[in-house]
């Protein structure tokens, strides 16, 4: 009977210890006064731009592929800091989109990417094709598409989704946190 009283007590204090708030464990963001863009999404992807003098070329990208749905090309993200004197990347996306689907949504990035808001103010959402190296004129087919913003008028609108658009349907949304 001892020993029962005894270990109710302890489960009486476990319970108890359970109960105390929990400490939270996301991680901090590196920075202040920074956006935070994650979930990056491209919607109703259909074709961007001419991509030759003459034809569309979605039966090019992979033109050592014999189906037409490996010929797709293979998408990711890349972000660009787009100011004339710097041009550097500063993200490039982990997921790949492999023989992209046409008119669906896809997501191309779900880490998180951290943006000084006054670091630059042209900043270029680039969709890329993975692929491109086996394409006859690699220069030009390398960048499907291009999406802009500027991080400091996005923190300032405190606007929490952002959608772009640019030809045809063709769109990219992403989420926004504010730091």
């Amino acid at each position: 009977m001892k020993n029962l009283f005894f270990l109710a007590l302890a489960l009486l204090g476990l319970s108890l210890s359970s109960c105390q708030k929990e400490e939270d464990l996301s991680p901090a963001a590196p920075c202040t006064d920074c956006i935070e863009i994650l979930n990056i999404r491209l919607h109703n992807y259909m074709e961007f731009k001419l991509y030759g003098y003459y034809n569309h070329v979605w039966d090019h990208w992979d033109r050592e592929e014999s189906s037409a749905i490996e010929k797709r090309p293979d998408l990711f993200v890349r972000i660009r800091d787009d100011t004339y004197s710097q041009r550097r990347y500063i993200y490039e996306g982990s997921i790949l989109a492999e023989n992209a689907p046409r008119d669906s949504t896809i997501l191309l990035t779900a880490e998180s990417i951290f943006i000084p808001a006054d670091s630059f103010p042209n900043a270029r959402i680039q969709i890329m094709d993975q692929d491109y190296r086996s394409n006859i004129n690699r220069w030009y087919h390398d960048e499907v598409g291009n999406f802009y913003f500027n991080p400091r008028e996005i923190m300032d609108d405190k606007i929490s989704h952002i959608v772009r658009g640019q030809s045809d349907e063709t769109q990219i949304s992403f989420d926004v946190k504010f730091h």
